[in-house]
């Protein structure tokens, strides 16, 4: 169901990180969905690993380290100085969430199937990464990915705003842990990682739309309106841990230098609030995670030596050309 016809519904986008609201906009133009937080991303390092191997563990330095131009450069030094011990990316994966992320042109746009040159500049990173054994190789979300965590080998990951807590901070040791449960009843010190964002992209989020069954539309806005807009409620997320979509709170945390996430001991919105505005969610379209899977299993056969890279891109088209049969997409 459209937003647009809802009171009060043009205050609540102009109080909405632009690509939040583009990513809840439909083919038509209509927004359709707002969500509570605004998932850019950032890369998530290992303080003691920067410091030790590239001599300093300054978020700014770091950054400029991780930039393209400069990113092979630095994965060997990381190599020659750790005696080959450290690697600079968990994985080609995490890599290229970051430049998937952060494309210019959609998968799809005016009915025709696209590669965004991102993707090409990704792969020809990844290659060199693999063949130098600069990456490690783990796929995300899998037990040795997720034990490496903890470990002093693997220094970069993706880490989009919720993944400070639910990649890194749930994952880390009983002393390092900040989080509590009952499990975990002590708050741990924190701050062996930290951020940096010299590539801005997104990743995840949830967004909320009302159905055309819903019963109670005018409740389900207020509902919308409530969690995108209440600052009593956001300052309580954000007091969590989470990254706001309300700009204004954005604000309010950025001004504030004593607002630090111990997990990385930075101010979250400082970081993240830099690069929010600068992502186009308006890319977006429905078939993203099926396109997204579909590359990612062919590159992988690529990078094991399995195919050549024009075969590669063969079987990335044929399997979307199956996968999204019967949707009118032209692929050239």
């Amino acid at each position: 169901m459209s937003l647009s016809s809802f009171d009060g519904v043009n205050d609540v986008v102009s109080n909405v990180v632009p690509f939040v609201a583009g990513i809840g906009t439909n083919n038509d133009g209509e927004l359709v969905a707002l969500s509570h937080q605004a998932a850019a991303g950032a890369i998530a390092y290992k303080r003691e690993m920067a410091k030790q191997y590239l001599g300093t563990d300054d978020p700014a330095e770091v950054g400029e380290m991780l930039k393209p131009e400069n990113m092979l450069e630095t994965g060997r030094k990381l190599k020659d100085a750790s005696g080959g011990k450290a690697k600079l990316w968990v994985g080609t994966e995490e890599l290229f969430k970051i430049y998937v992320g952060s494309r210019q042109k959609g998968w799809v746009e005016n009915g025709k199937f696209v590669i965004d040159e991102r993707i090409y500049e990704f792969l020809d990173i990844a290659e060199v990464l693999r063949k130098e054994n600069l990456e490690g190789g783990l796929p995300q979300w899998q037990e040795a990915w997720a034990n490496s965590i903890q470990d002093d080998i693997h220094m970069c990951y993706a880490v989009p705003t919720w993944g400070i807590q639910w990649i890194i901070d749930c994952r880390e040791s009983d002393d390092i842990m900040v989080m509590t449960s009952d499990d975990h009843p002590e708050s741990g010190t924190g701050g062996r990682w930290a951020i940096t964002t010299p590539i801005p992209y997104y990743e995840g989020g949830t967004w909320f739309g009302i159905s055309q069954n819903a019963k109670n539309p005018e409740l389900a806005w207020e509902f919308i309106k409530f969690i995108t807009g209440n600052e009593d409620y956001l300052a309580e997320l954000a007091e969590a841990g989470d990254f706001v979509s309300n700009t204004k709170m954005i604000d309010k945390f950025k001004a504030d230098n004593g607002f630090i996430n111990k997990v990385v001991n930075q101010n979250i919105y400082q970081v993240y609030g830099d690069v929010a505005d600068k992502i186009d969610g308006s890319i977006i379209t429905q078939y993203d995670d099926t396109i997204k899977t579909a590359f990612l299993n062919c590159m992988n056969s690529y990078l094991a030596g399995e195919i050549s890279k024009d075969e590669m891109f063969v079987q990335f088209k044929e399997t979307l050309q199956s996968q999204l049969q019967g949707e009118d997409i032209a692929f050239e």
